[in-house]
C-alpha cells in the first residue's frame, strides 16, 4: 500500500509542477502583447520659427494600444528627460477646453538670440502684433514672443503639406 501512496504522491507532485508551467506559459503572451507597439511613428519637436533647430531630432517612437499623441508626446519628453507643464489631462479626450491636454511649455534654457524669420515678422506686423521675447528665459511655450504663439503638430504629414 505504501508504494501505490508514494505513487500516488509522485504523480500528483509532477500533475502540480506541470500546472505551475503551463500556466506561466498561458499568461506570458498576454503580457508580451500589452508591451508590443501596434506601431511606429516619427516625432520630433523643433523651433525652427524662432531659428533655433530642434529639441529633439526625428526619431522613431512606439505606440501602443489606447495611446494618444499626448501620451506618446509626454512619454518621449520624459524619456528625453525634458520638463514640461501642460493643462488638462493627458488621457482626456473629450475635446472640451480645459480637460483636453496642451502642452504650455517646455524646458529650454537656449542662450541663442531667436532668428525669427521675416516670413514670420513680416505676419505678425500684418495682423498688428507686437514682437516680444520669452516670458520666461528657461520656459519656451505659448505667448513667447507674440500673443500668436503656441505649441502644433502635424499629423500624417507628407513633406508638400508639411511646407505650408
Amino acid at each position: 500500500m505504501r508504494k501505490k501512496g508514494g505513487v500516488f504522491k509522485k504523480i500528483t507532485s509532477v500533475l502540480v509542477a506541470l500546472l505551475m508551467v503551463l500556466s506561466t506559459i498561458a499568461i506570458s503572451p498576454i503580457k508580451a502583447n500589452a508591451a508590443t507597439p501596434k506601431g511606429y511613428i516619427t516625432v520630433s519637436v523643433e523651433r525652427f520659427t524662432l531659428g533655433l533647430g530642434y529639441l529633439i531630432e526625428p526619431v522613431k517612437v512606439p505606440f501602443y494600444s489606447g495611446d494618444n499623441g499626448a501620451k506618446i508626446l509626454t512619454r518621449l519628453l520624459d524619456d528625453y528627460g525634458l520638463e514640461y507643464r501642460n493643462t488638462g489631462k493627458v488621457d482626456d479626450t473629450s475635446g472640451l477646453v480645459g480637460s483636453t491636454f496642451y502642452l504650455s511649455y517646455i524646458r529650454d534654457d537656449e542662450s541663442k538670440k531667436a532668428q525669427i524669420p521675416k516670413y514670420i515678422t513680416d505676419q505678425i506686423k500684418k495682423e498688428k502684433g507686437d514682437l516680444y521675447g520669452r516670458q520666461d528665459s528657461d520656459w519656451l511655450g505659448e505667448f513667447d514672443y507674440t500673443y500668436m504663439s503656441g505649441w502644433t503638430y502635424k499629423r500624417n504629414c507628407k513633406s508638400k503639406q508639411c511646407i505650408k
